[in-house]
């Protein structure tokens, strides 16, 4: 592994890390659901390497500010396997996704957005998003204020 590393001259850039509880019923796997919380996003970015040897931040060295980003909400992933008799989901499943305590994310990516925010310079475009009020704070804190659309400092809408 660390002579395809370095033979291709790759470089750690993000840290996920996160506290996942899985749900599924066993040996079934028609619905299984993830969620994931206390996600934080790191930047592997800016500390010797040892020429690849080295894949890992010194954990005894403190991060800044601008080398994480704590994500304020939890991450729900409910996963189908709908075929044959079971081509609907179930109504339990129905009635959480229309209860209103869900908010779809299409396309949602932790390493995409810890990019975004940590390391916006590696970014071509940032996710869509990252201009929703309710983590602006989260932006703002972890020093990403710069990717964020100017406008209204009260809802972040510009």
């Amino acid at each position: 592994m660390i002579q395809v590393v370095q033979s291709k001259q790759l470089v750690p850039t993000m840290r996920t890390q996160y506290m996942r509880t899985a749900f599924q019923i066993p040996f079934d796997a028609t619905v299984r659901v993830s969620l994931d919380t206390n996600l934080c996003l790191i930047s592997e970015r800016g500390y010797d390497t040892q020429g690849g040897g080295k894949w890992f931040r010194d954990p005894d060295k403190p991060l800044a500010d601008n080398e994480i980003t704590r994500f304020p909400h939890a991450i729900l992933e409910v996963k189908l396997e709908l075929g044959g008799a079971n081509s609907e989901p179930p109504q339990w499943v129905t009635d959480l996704q229309n209860s209103g305590m869900l908010y779809e994310v299409h396309k949602f990516s932790k390493f995409i957005h810890g990019c975004s925010v940590l390391l916006p310079e590696y970014v071509r475009s940032v996710p869509y998003w990252v201009d929703d009020a309710s983590i602006r704070n989260s932006i703002l804190r972890s020093g990403g204020g710069r990717i964020l659309v100017e406008g209204d400092s009260e809802t972040g809408v510009g």
